[in-house]
């Protein structure tokens, strides 16, 4: 694939066949080239495409001008990739753009209490720690353009939260990033279901206290 061929490089987290026929479906129609990195552990039930175990594995693929990273589970509809391409056309400065959920344009049904109190706390704290506005750190869709990606890409080779590792790497690297409310489909969310929601937070803190610890101690090198 020659390297103006395509205008997006979709890197899909979680990738399934349900997924890439949605976003197959979508673009059919419109004058947009892209392409689909899948992004985690090989799955035997997936179609012959372009995989890679990390962020890092996938520089070398990435042929598009700019690059989305969102999951699979798509609950960001794919209708938000043509608000965040305006966004990059208006500000030719901008390299970041994440996806905000705090403030959504729809929500097909509310969060629970948990998520929004667990989501708020997570993001104050990475609000403070970098001084900056607050983001939604780990909302499941996010874009930069082409080089900045393999700028921050090239230095993360775990698979786990990839959205969460690009926006602490980015903010570490004194890079302005800006946040885009967008639509959100989340599901019914069951008293049980609440429970099951703990480790995946506990997860997002760990892995933001081993960030923290990465960097720092980069930074003293």
């Amino acid at each position: 694939m020659s390297e103006n061929s395509v205008d997006l490089s979709i890197l899909l987290t979680n990738s399934n066949q349900d997924a890439l026929r949605n976003i197959q479906s979508f673009f059919k129609k419109m004058p947009i080239r892209y392409e689909i990195i899948s992004l985690g552990e090989m799955r035997a039930d997936h179609e012959p495409q372009q995989r890679v175990r990390s962020l890092s594995e996938s520089i070398s693929l990435i042929s598009g001008k700019y690059v989305f990273l969102m999951d699979a589970k798509l609950k960001v509809p794919l209708s938000e990739v043509i608000s965040f391409l305006s966004e990059f056309h208006t500000n030719p400065e901008l390299q970041l753009l994440m996806g905000d959920r705090d403030t959504p344009k729809k929500m097909s049904h509310p969060d629970s209490k948990f998520s929004r109190n667990s989501r708020a706390l997570i993001n104050d704290q990475v609000a403070k720690y970098f001084a900056t506005d607050r983001l939604d750190f780990f909302c499941p869709f996010q874009a930069l353009r082409k080089e900045f990606a393999i700028k921050i890409f090239k230095d993360i080779q775990r698979s786990h939260l990839p959205g969460a590792q690009v926006l602490i790497r980015s903010l570490s690297s004194g890079q302005k990033v800006k946040s885009l409310s967008v639509m959100y489909i989340n599901q019914e969310s069951k008293t049980w279901k609440k429970l099951i929601e703990l480790p995946t937070y506990f997860k997002m803190v760990v892995e933001l206290l081993r960030l923290r610890y990465v960097l720092n101690r980069s930074s003293k090198e």
